[in-house]
């Protein structure tokens, strides 16, 4: 026990370097910046992120327990109607600066979709069965009632992460109480790659939406 005291810190330091280089070499590519320039923004950020967290430790502990005390003193209803225009603001202004693109997985499930929603035959590229049928499933009957428009797919997106946000602050808040669950959705409505996923149509935002 007193090892795995001691190792998970490490670890989760380990988890933040790898979230500090993945996250903006994501974002590079949704961005669709050059190779070069992703690995170069990717490393830095990481090597930010250990050199200041190194040098400000001691500051940013206490900064954290100044954050969990205020928290405490907004609603848990209010936190949450807080986060999710917050994070919506967020996806917007990510979809209006990159626009919205629909690419690789998402532009076949999507072309399926638009299939199903028009009673045609469920098949590309000669094959029926090697695309899974669920997220095109999901998407006809939206896409018959309301178009596959940019439009249309980037308010399913907003959708999808409200419900999102409200299932993981009810499951946190069930298992470890208001703090956790206010902190848990903060961090979910701030992560980069998240908020990236706005401005495209992946099965995983879906995924991640039923998962709590």
């Amino acid at each position: 026990m007193d090892l795995a005291r001691h190792l998970l810190p490490w670890a989760f330091a380990f988890l933040a370097l790898q979230s500090f280089y993945a996250v903006p070499y994501r974002l590079g590519e949704l961005a669709q910046m050059a190779s070069s320039w992703r690995h170069g923004a990717a490393v830095a950020s990481a090597s930010l992120a250990l050199g200041l967290g190194l040098a400000l430790r001691r500051p940013l502990a206490a900064l954290s327990g100044r954050l969990f005390a205020g928290l405490a003193a907004i609603s848990p209803a209010r936190w949450l109607c807080i986060i999710i225009a917050a994070g919506a603001a967020l996806r917007l202004g990510w979809v209006l600066t990159f626009g919205f693109v629909v690419e690789s997985d998402g532009a076949t499930y999507l072309d399926l979709a638009r299939k199903l929603a028009s009673g045609a035959a469920y098949e590309t590229a000669g094959t029926r069965a090697y695309w899974p049928p669920g997220f095109p499933l999901f998407l006809a009957p939206l896409i018959f009632l309301f178009g596959s428009g940019p439009a249309m797919l980037v308010i399913l997106n907003l959708v999808l992460y409200g419900v999102t946000i409200t299932g993981v602050f009810a499951l946190a808040r069930r298992l470890a109480g208001d703090g956790a669950a206010k902190a848990a959705i903060a961090m979910l409505a701030l992560w980069p790659n998240f908020i990236g996923l706005a401005g495209t149509l992946e099965k995983e935002t879906l995924i991640i939406a039923l998962l709590p």
